[in-house]
Formats: structure tokens, sequence, C-alpha cells
């Protein structure tokens, strides 16, 4: 039979799986070339030119990977 204190590990554990899950892997690693990697703009630093741009890289690099 499982507490409170039981059920509030296993949620902490769960959410904690889902945020290392969600996080922005990509901007950390991709090497810099002065283009939005999503829409090739121009941008003086980083990888993408606004939040936008990061989360459809984002989404598109999971979705690539799940199909393989």
């Amino acid at each position: 039979m499982t507490d409170d204190i039981d059920r509030a590990c296993e949620d902490e554990e769960w959410f904690r799986s889902q945020s290392l899950d969600n996080r922005d892997v990509a901007a950390s690693i991709l090497p810099f070339t002065g283009e939005c990697y999503n829409c090739e703009s121009p941008i003086e630093i980083g990888s993408f030119c606004n939040t936008d741009c990061r989360d459809d890289y984002d989404l598109r690099e999971k979705q690539n990977k799940q199909r393989v």
C-alpha cells in the first residue's frame, strides 16, 4: 500500500523525466552559423532568431527521432 510520500516521490520522478525530455538540447549543441537553424534568417548570436523557431526546430527533431 502506497502512502502520500510514495505518491509524491513517483510524481516528482515523472515530472523530472518530462522536464528532461522537453529541455532545449538543440540550442546548446548547435554550432553558430549566423543563420537561424529553422528559418535561415540572419542572426548575430545563438542558433535561433526567436523561441518559436527554436520550438519548431526541436519539435521537428523529436519527430524525426521517433521515425527512426
